[in-house]
């Protein structure tokens, strides 16, 4: 008689570990990351804009008189604030066409979602207005337009330029494509808002040239006190010779004040006129040169 023995299998009992509710640190690094640069690039391209409208405005400005803005010496604070107050407009433009585009993209959806064939017709014209818009911006950056007609061509292909990087693609658009298409968009985006910002900040420039020009009296008056004879001349300017005893013996006034940077006075004779073709003057800022500024209107 064979006995049989009886076998029992024991499988291994696996403990699976609740699911952590904590993120991993890897992917809070990346949302945080992620998060910093989204504030961060607009603070960006607002800074670079701030910078370049200051650049543009304070050679326009100073170039009607003569001085290569090269010598002022100004760094790159100095033109963002310089830019700060004059730019508040081309950036509030810029913002609310970014604010329209954004809406009627997102009024689009709805459509899209109510009825899709009166969206699809409004899709179409919208197309063709953009792209339209587009073809005209690219057109007037080729040729050499007023500053008003600049604008609007900076503005159609800055608006188009958002709309088509705003615009949502079919459902069997390859992501690589829509990739490439948004990179574009913002590509031209960024060149349409530096571009108004420009012809923005040269206008601005010259119009503050010709308010300077036409009343030399809105700028401060300058008294300079001299060890040595700076035989200045120009209309308007007189000299004086002060008693000997003295370390300053010269002394000149019909001055005014154009700007101070990069160690150097810029001055302007009272008597200057664009059409004579005066130039400025500039003086370096020395131990032997004393400078009084008097209130603009004086």
């Amino acid at each position: 008689m064979t006995v049989g023995a009886t076998t029992t299998s024991h499988r291994p009992v696996v403990t699976v570990p609740p699911a952590s509710t904590e993120a991993e640190p890897s992917s809070t690094l990346r949302q945080a990351a992620e998060t910093l640069a989204m504030a961060v690039a607009p603070m960006a391209v607002v800074t670079g804009l701030l910078y370049y409208f200051g650049w543009v405005r304070t050679g326009a400005l100073f170039g009607q008189f003569g001085v290569d803005q090269r010598l002022l010496g100004y760094s790159a604070q100095d033109y963002v604030l310089r830019s700060a107050g004059v730019a508040f407009r081309p950036a509030a433009v810029v913002a609310l066409t970014a604010a329209v585009v954004v809406a009627g993209s997102y009024s689009l959806d709805r459509l899209r979602a109510r009825d899709l064939d009166r969206a699809r017709s409004v899709t179409q014209i919208l197309a063709v207005v953009i792209g339209l818009s587009i073809l005209f911006g690219v057109a007037v950056v080729f040729t050499d337009a007023s500053y008003r007609i600049a604008l609007v061509g900076a503005w159609c292909l800055l608006s188009g330029a958002l709309a088509v990087g705003l615009a949502g693609g079919p459902a069997s658009e390859d992501r690589r494509w829509t990739l490439s298409r948004r990179g574009v968009a913002t590509v031209a985006a960024l060149l349409g808002c530096f571009w108004g910002c420009a012809a923005s900040a040269q206008r601005s420039g010259q119009l503050a040239a010709d308010a300077w020009a036409g009343d030399l009296t809105r700028r401060p008056g300058v008294v300079l006190f001299s060890t040595e004879d700076l035989r200045l001349s120009g209309p308007g300017i007189t000299s004086q010779t002060l008693a000997p005893n003295g370390s300053l013996r010269f002394r000149y006034t019909g001055l005014r004040l154009l700007a101070h940077g990069g160690g150097r006075w810029f001055l302007l004779p009272e008597g200057w006129k664009r059409a004579e073709h005066t130039s400025a003057l500039v003086l370096r800022d020395e131990p032997g040169l004393r400078v009084e500024l008097v209130a603009p209107g004086r």
